[in-house]
């Protein structure tokens, strides 16, 4: 993820596009929700699509995540778009 913000930090799109397939590769209900901050954060619609599918098709697994605990603490904003699609 740290070369994923350097990559969007200095404007380098092929090594973002690199890094967002290798993440999406790796996507599991552990890491799902502090993905779906970042990419929020960094304005990667791709990533966040697929990371905010992933946690709501997985939802009841990643909700028990320290990922998603610690989202909850600081982008409650983020958990109201989760819970509006699982409905």
């Amino acid at each position: 993820m740290q070369l994923f913000e350097s990559a969007d930090l200095f404007g380098i799109d092929r090594l973002k596009f690199m890094c967002e397939q290798a993440i999406l590769n790796n996507l599991d209900t552990e890491n799902a929700a502090a993905i779906l901050f970042k990419s929020d954060q960094h304005s990667a619609d791709r990533l966040r699509e697929a990371s905010m599918d992933f946690i709501v098709q997985n939802f009841d697994q990643v909700s028990k995540s320290t990922a998603f605990e610690q989202l909850a603490r600081t982008d409650v904003d983020l958990v109201l778009e989760i819970l509006k699609r699982r409905t």
